[in-house]
């Protein structure tokens, strides 16, 4: 798995503060991580948004240094999907997925995105200020204990044919497997990511075949396993 970037100073008085964005749907989580951010010196809260939308708003304004972004918000447009248009319009601007999955298909499609660091939710204050700084400063990092995340060096082919299935789901499709396992119906998925019902069940539809399931059950069985033993861990 990766490892960590080494952890940049906090800085001097002569270094300009590091301004973060922070975009997440959960007002609790944005209070705490702004008052966090807001006390250090080092850094400075230049803005908060709940989904894409308001999130490429408050970045056209006043462009930050830092995005930190959740996988997971409410709207058309989810985590990783805003990191690609965030990284095409603002290549300047890092962008650090802080998210409560721990399993490697998330932190895959995250870096593929272009995100240069991905922190769990689960993690202390001090390595989330710890990935802020590094990903500020040009590099790189990744929550320790990530689960799932392939050896170095080739893949054994078993290996490769467990992983087929999910990596053939479109972002899109990932996250209403992950909503369908959280208990989310039709109409509240289609609700929440501001979609038809006819297209949330082609979504569906989607799933069940490129997961090789036979029945909208195996579906829901499958997506509380996603949810309930992690991400990959689920092929168990």
């Amino acid at each position: 798995m990766k490892t960590p970037a080494p952890s940049a100073d906090q800085g001097t008085a002569a270094e300009p503060q590091c301004r973060i964005l922070i975009v997440d749907d959960h007002p609790l989580l944005r209070d705490g991580l702004s008052r966090l951010i807001q006390s250090e010196r080092d850094l400075v809260l230049c803005g908060q948004a709940e989904d894409a939308a308001a999130a490429l708003r408050r970045i056209e304004a006043d462009p930050p240094d830092v995005a930190v972004i959740d996988i997971f918000l409410h709207g058309s447009t989810n985590g990783i999907e805003l990191t690609k248009t965030i990284l095409a319009r603002y290549p300047r601007v890092k962008v650090l997925i802080l998210s409560m999955h721990d399993d490697a298909t998330y932190v895959e499609r995250a870096f593929k995105a272009g995100a240069s660091g991905y922190v769990t939710k689960q993690e202390v204050s001090r390595v989330i200020l710890d990935a802020i700084r590094t990903v500020r400063s040009g590099g790189t990092f990744t929550s320790q204990g990530i689960s799932g995340l392939p050896p170095a060096g080739p893949e054994p082919a078993a290996a490769r044919q467990k992983r087929r299935g999910i990596e053939a789901l479109t972002d899109r499709e990932l996250e209403l497997l992950e909503l369908l396992g959280r208990g989310f119906s039709r109409a509240q998925i289609a609700d929440r990511l501001h979609l038809s019902v006819k297209t949330v069940e082609a979504h569906r539809q989607n799933l069940r075949a490129k997961l090789g399931l036979k029945s909208s059950g195996e579906l829901m069985r499958y997506s509380l396993r996603w949810i309930e033993r992690g991400g990959e861990r689920s092929y168990d």
